[in-house]
């Protein structure tokens, strides 16, 4: 016999009190990044990924987490079970305490793309009962599987929900949601990769490092190169989509029309030139007026002294 009632269950206070995905923004920082690069070389046998830990710091509202570092956690895969050696992970914690006190657990890695039995397994063990705290799953895939060489790495980032009538210890019953993250790099970071990145292509895997030049003067150079081969590449798109030839992108078109006419289109090479040199004049300027004040400081306070 049908029933026309519709059962409707309250959701658990555990619930109620977790974060919206869509409410969590991650950075990742290159320190973080690196270890886990280093970690998918080094798979034990048995075992089909590395897992660690990831440590960093959150938000009051845990909107916001910071991935600053990470390390290695020994763990075993048999069967449908997994084992995660705790002492090995609070121990590393513990030496991490020592030299960053405010540091703290926001997460693990796995050095895997996919998502199976093992990953809602290892995610509860971070989460140690607590599910009103975002715990963040990030993905690393840098092995080309047809040749098992490290290849060109894709990372991504998930946290977990959980699903059910209750937020039971239950691996059937966690669903991972993918979150967008940033990658924080400083221009000096940049410039480091990119003497790396003309290493990788040479027979030796070694690149010289130029000497008697300045090195700040190469970069902004290869930087403006970087540019103007952007600049190249964006025209010769535009001119294929206006002649036919391609089919343009509606959110590439709106893009450039939004960023477009904020730029000095309407400015000839002379203009840019003489602005360029005003700026660069403005700067010595300045310069040469904190090096005086700097100067008439120093020289009152020797003057106070011998009075």
């Amino acid at each position: 016999m049908k029933s026309d009632i519709l059962h409707l269950v309250k959701p658990s206070s555990l619930a109620s009190t977790a974060l919206s995905p869509l409410t969590v923004n991650v950075v990742i920082q290159p320190t973080a990044l690196f270890s886990i690069f280093e970690a998918s070389l080094r798979i034990q046998e048995g075992n089909s990924r590395v897992i660690g830990t990831l440590l960093g710091s959150r938000s009051d509202d845990n909107s916001n987490i910071d991935i600053r570092d990470a390390y290695i956690v020994q763990h075993n895969e048999q069967g449908d079970n997994v084992t995660v050696n705790e002492y090995n992970h609070k121990t590393f914690l513990n030496i991490y305490k020592k030299t960053s006190p405010k540091i703290m657990i926001v997460g693990w890695f796995s050095t895997i793309s996919s998502l199976d039995i093992y990953s809602s397994l290892i995610n509860n063990f971070y989460l140690d009962g607590n599910y009103s705290i975002p715990i963040v799953h990030l993905t690393l895939d840098s092995i080309d599987p047809s040749s098992n060489l490290p290849s060109v790495p894709k990372f991504d980032t998930y946290i977990s929900t959980m699903v059910g009538k209750s937020a039971v210890n239950d691996q059937n019953s966690t669903v991972f949601v993918p979150i967008p993250h940033t990658l924080n790099y400083s221009s000096q970071e940049k410039n480091l990769l990119s003497w790396v990145s003309k290493a990788k292509d040479q027979s030796n895997s070694s690149v010289l490092l130029p000497s008697g030049q300045s090195t700040e003067l190469i970069n902004l150079s290869n930087d403006l190169k970087d540019v103007d081969d952007l600049i190249d590449k964006v025209s010769n798109y535009v001119s294929q989509v206006v002649n036919g030839e391609i089919e343009g992108d509606d959110e590439v078109g709106k893009y450039l029309l939004s960023n477009i006419p904020a730029s000095p289109n309407n400015l000839g090479i002379s203009k840019i030139e003489h602005l360029f040199n005003s700026h660069i004049q403005d700067t010595l300027m300045l310069e040469y007026l904190a090096s005086s004040i700097k100067t008439q400081i120093e020289l009152s306070a020797k003057l106070t002294t011998v009075v």
